[in-house]
């Protein structure tokens, strides 16, 4: 959200930091180079099944090498994973989509962060339950968390099999 962009400008500014905060669309955005550094903050639960692998990619090619990506998501822990009823409708076993299909809710199995970015070193990976909280004036809540820090090695894995066979 906007909201959100200004909170981490000003946090970023109160700590001195140097930081590019950018709000954009995960799936048309092009940057000219490569980032230091990649905070993807609770997207992948909201993105339909079919294009996590398609976000998660994107989120990678955007880390330089030596970088690292921040991640949140939500895992099958979660409390609601497998109990949304009723106006949400299932598109696999782990994923809902709303009446619209505007909003979507996707749960990670657990390590399943670690596999969809191969090669990468874990500087800090976490699953379990957050801390309770509200949405707006909704019922108390928890939800399955999967926090990760990751590191974009320096140099690409070769994928032997393809290079041999192609």
């Amino acid at each position: 959200s906007a909201a959100a962009v200004e909170q981490l400008r000003a946090a970023a500014a109160d700590a001195g930091l140097a930081c590019t905060v950018r709000r954009e669309d995960v799936f048309a955005f092009a940057p000219a180079e490569p980032f230091d550094a990649v905070l993807c903050f609770g997207l992948i639960q909201m993105v339909p099944v079919e294009r996590v692998a398609v976000l998660t990619g994107r989120l990678g090619d955007w880390v330089r090498p030596g970088g690292a990506l921040w991640l949140t998501a939500w895992h099958t822990g979660d409390p609601a994973c497998g109990a949304l009823a009723d106006p949400w409708h299932p598109t696999g076993p782990r994923s809902w989509h709303d009446p619209g299909g505007d909003r979507h809710r996707f749960f990670l199995h657990p390590d399943e962060v670690l596999d969809l970015f191969p090669g990468w070193e874990v500087l800090h990976h976490e699953e379990g339950l957050g801390p309770l909280h509200r949405h707006g004036d909704g019922p108390e809540q928890r939800h399955g968390v999967v926090e990760a820090v990751l590191a974009r090695p320096e140099h690409r894995l070769v994928d032997v099999w393809t290079r041999l066979s192609g």
